[in-house]
C-alpha cells in the first residue's frame, strides 16, 4: 500500500484566489483535525480550510470524510474526496486553504479549483510503499534453527525473540512477500506453519 512519506504543500492560483493544498498522513479523524489546526496556524486569515481524508487503505471508504468549510455545498470537500479516492494512496488527509482573490469562480469553477489542487499535491507528494510484515513464531530443533538462521541472514528478516532450551523458540518478522519462501525452507525440513 502507498502512504504519504512526508507532509507536502502545493499551491495553485485560480482567478487570483490562492489554493494551498497541504497533504499529510492521517490514520484517524483526530490526526486530520490536527492537520486542519496546523493549517489554521500556518495560513492565518484564509477564508476556507476545506478537507478530505481517507484514513484507511487506498480506495476503501470505511474511514473517509470531507468538509466544505463554508464554501457552497458540494463545491470543495466532495470534489476533493473524489480525487483522493482514485489516487491509490491510503492513510492520507488533504487540507486546501483558500485565500479569496476577489473574483467569484461559481460552483463549477470552485469544484474544479479544489479538485485540481488535490491532483497537484498528490502528483508532487512523496509516497512510500508499505510492505506488510508478519510475525511468525517457530519451535525448531537446533539443526533446523541453524538452517533457518542462515535463511534469515541472507533475506534480511528480523529476529524478534529467541529462546534456547530443549528446542529453539524463535519469532521472526517476515515481509509478506517472503513468507512463501520461508514456508518452502521449513517444509523441506518437515516443519509446517
Amino acid at each position: 500500500m502507498k502512504l504519504p512519506a512526508a507532509r507536502h504543500v502545493q499551491e495553485l492560483i485560480v482567478q487570483k484566489s490562492r489554493f494551498i493544498g497541504v497533504l499529510d498522513r492521517v490514520r484517524d479523524r483526530e490526526e486530520l483535525i490536527a492537520l486542519v489546526d496546523d493549517c489554521r496556524v500556518d495560513y492565518p486569515n484564509a477564508r476556507h480550510y476545506c478537507f478530505a481524508f481517507n484514513a484507511g487503505e487506498a480506495g476503501s471508504s470505511r474511514l473517509v470524510g470531507h468538509s466544505d468549510d463554508g464554501e457552497p455545498h458540494g463545491t470543495a470537500g466532495q470534489p476533493m474526496l473524489n480525487v483522493l479516492m482514485h489516487a491509490d494512496v491510503g492513510e492520507v488527509g488533504i487540507v486546501v486553504v483558500r485565500y479569496f482573490g476577489g473574483i467569484k469562480l461559481g460552483k463549477g469553477g470552485l469544484a474544479r479549483a479544489y479538485a485540481d489542487t488535490v491532483k497537484a499535491v498528490l502528483d508532487a507528494a512523496p509516497v512510500a510503499e508499505v510492505v506488510p510484515i508478519l510475525e511468525i513464531p517457530l519451535t525448531l530443533s537446533y539443526a533446523q534453527a541453524a538452517r533457518v538462521m542462515n535463511w534469515v541472514e541472507s533475506n534480511q528478516v528480523e529476529v524478534v525473540d529467541q529462546q534456547f532450551a530443549g528446542n529453539v523458540a524463535v519469532t521472526l518478522r517476515v515481509p509478506e512477500q517472503k513468507v512463501s519462501e520461508l514456508t518452502d525452507v521449513l517444509q523441506q525440513m518437515g516443519v509446517f506453519l
